[in-house]
């Protein structure tokens, strides 16, 4: 783990904690509480173990037949097993262990025992993404499936003011070895969404999705007994599993819903059953009590399981339709506000020219049940299950050896470019000459030879969408946590340099290493040819930023300055000697920045000179020097 933060070598960190230095630290700190960032630098890698985070913290879909591959075939007889579960799905999770002798799995649901999990294990799985607190280590492998061929937009394709939000996917898809796409619509779009493949180097992996192969190999195995459960008089099964519309209420959903499900219930006969399976934000708010051919999806079964079993899926804009692809059965859209969809959310395919009944009143719903299949689904299905077997599971998993053979997969470089990739951190575009520059520069930067990206902190960004909106639409957005996420001893030294307790130079000996982390946790290692250090506003983040290792480009503004000359305990003053040396060039916002600028680092050396920043013209010459 040596040197991959540039200057600040690890093992020289380490060698503190040794030190009479690292014991007047330790004294300080007390018994500090370990943190993810603790475990980063203490916890060594534990080989044949794996993680998986499924959607919504459970193990049904995709994580079920992930779990049951790892546990029955002898190839991973001395593999360990976690999955990430949550407090009330803790019992459901020990069930399916329980009852499916997955002897080899563990269940976490502690959230500092998980911290310290990511940072140790040998593999990770996951179809959403991982915390912003995990940083990957070297010799960690880390797989993204996602959760599903994407009809609705993702990411910064979406046309909103929360593009700022995206950071922590974006980083987790910066972070992958491996990106598993089951077919090339979802591997286009899912990977544009986020707007960060030229920062990427996974390998994607053309793949089914395992729940998609068990869904297949279940339609190929005796399923008497689960028919016999789920419909004990011999009912003909359906499924019902819409999406989260976000631009409606909890309660116009659960209206909607209800209005729909009393009808068929009342309509339906007694020779068949509607299994539903609501999105896990509503899905505990009805009733069903008093419905006669209406049940819910039991939770020990899993849902692909169940869909094996029925005669038609009705869904709306949920991507589960194109895993029920697969069966080549019948496909319900109930799409009654399909064009208030494409609206508020925005659409990579067009829904209405999909072949399957596509219905907009639940007198369409029942009618389409009765009538059964009549359309053809051949093109689509050669389009979207084309990489679909029954070893989805299987082949995904073999991915979780030492040096896999990749020659039997399908496997696709992503898309990049010869641009120079720069990176501007403006912590809040915040209204003002700063960021009126940038809108500027926006505009008339070469964008054949530079992308840039923006980026900020979250929270900061929050109040201040008003100037810092549209900007982040025109270009590219990654923003950051306000969390530094430092060790337990990091935040002690902190807290106490805070305070005035200890000097500057003697916490930054040790925080150094923390800070340098915080970087890396910030953009996950992704290289960038400049990073300007743009509009600062906090002491410790203009240290991290420091650290980068790239070409740094230093800009000193009213804000740092005017905290220097007011603040009780002179973080910023330092934390600007510990950058200026760092930078490869420095320039002043205003002549009388400049000015105060030059006498504070006239001391300094290996200082730059502190040159004026003319104009958004000027910005951009240094961007493309």
């Amino acid at each position: 783990m040596a040197k991959i933060f540039g200057e600040f070598d690890i093992d020289e960190r380490n060698k503190l904690v040794h030190t009479p230095y690292g014991a007047v630290v330790k004294a300080l700190s007390g018994r500090a509480t370990k943190s993810a960032s603790d475990h980063f630098f203490e916890q060594p890698i534990q080989k044949n173990t794996v993680l998986l985070l499924g959607l919504g913290h459970n193990v049904r879909g995709n994580m079920y037949y992930i779990l049951n591959e790892l546990n029955q075939n002898p190839r991973f007889a001395d593999y360990r097993v976690y999955v990430r579960s949550s407090p009330e799905n803790k019992e459901v999770v020990a069930g399916y262990i329980k009852d499916n002798n997955w002897t080899r799995t563990e269940q976490i649901t502690e959230p500092t025992e998980y911290s310290k999990i990511l940072e140790c294990v040998n593999y990770l799985i996951t179809e959403t993404f991982f915390p912003e607190s995990w940083v990957k280590k070297p010799g960690q492998v880390y797989i993204n499936i996602w959760h599903g061929t994407p009809l609705k937009k993702l990411g910064l394709d979406k046309n909103s003011t929360n593009m700022h939000t995206s950071g922590e996917v974006q980083k987790s898809f910066i972070s992958a070895d491996y990106m598993v796409e089951p077919n090339d619509a979802a591997r286009d779009s899912i990977i544009n969404a986020y707007k960060v493949s030229n920062l990427m180097n996974a390998k994607v992996i053309m793949l089914g999705y395992p729940r998609t192969g068990g869904m297949l190999q279940a339609l190929s195995e005796d399923d008497g007994e689960l028919r016999k459960r789920l419909a004990p008089n011999g009912e003909k099964l359906y499924a019902y599993m819409p999406t989260f519309r976000d631009y409606l209420s909890h309660e116009e959903i659960i209206a909607q819903t209800k209005d729909l499900l009393d009808y068929l219930d009342e309509n339906l006969g007694d020779d068949r059953l509607l299994y539903v399976n609501l999105h896990h934000l509503v899905k505990d708010s009805l009733d069903y009590s008093g419905y006669r051919h209406i049940k819910v999806f039991p939770p020990d079964i899993d849902s692909y399981r169940l869909l094996a079993v029925t005669e038609a899926l009705i869904s709306d804009y949920s991507s589960v339709f194109f895993d029920y692809l697969a069966t080549r059965k019948q496909i319900i859209l109930f799409c009654d506000d399909y064009e208030l969809y494409v609206e508020k959310r925005g659409t990579y395919m067009d829904l209405l020219s999909f072949p399957f009944d596509k219905v907009r009143t639940k007198e369409e719903v029942l009618a389409a049940i009765k009538r059964g299949k009549t359309y053809d689904d051949e093109e689509i299905h050669q389009r979207i299950c084309g990489y679909d077997t029954k070893d989805n599971a299987a082949r995904l998993c073999a991915l979780l050896t030492e040096n896999p053979d990749l020659s039997d997969y399908t496997v696709c470089d992503i898309k990049k470019d010869d641009r120079r990739r720069m990176l501007v951190f403006s912590e809040s575009f915040r209204e003002g000459e700063e960021t009126k520059r940038l809108y500027e520069l926006s505009d008339i930067y070469d964008r054949t030879k530079n992308e840039i990206y923006f980026s900020g902190v979250k929270e900061s960004i929050d109040k201040n969408r008003d100037s810092a909106y549209p900007l982040l639409k025109q270009d590219h957005v990654i923003g950051v946590e306000k969390k530094r996420r430092l060790t337990g001893k990091g935040s002690s030294l902190l807290l106490k340099r805070k305070k005035g307790w200890i000097s500057f130079r003697f916490a930054m000996k040790y925080l150094i290493y923390d800070l340098a982390l915080a970087a890396r946790r910030y953009y996950a290692g992704a290289k960038f040819d400049k990073v300007l250090l743009y509009d600062m506003e906090s002491a410790f983040r203009l240290i991290i930023l420091s650290t980068m290792d790239s070409e740094r480009i230093l800009f000193i503004t009213k804000e740092i300055i005017r905290q220097i000359e007011t603040e009780k305990v002179s973080n910023m003053k330092h934390a600007l000697l510990f950058a200026a040396p760092r930078a490869n060039s420095i320039y002043a916002m205003d002549e009388e920045v400049q000015e105060k600028a030059k006498k504070l680092l006239a001391s300094a050396s290996g200082v730059p000179e502190i040159q004026l920043l003319r104009d958004a013209s000027h910005l951009k010459q240094i961007l493309e020097a």
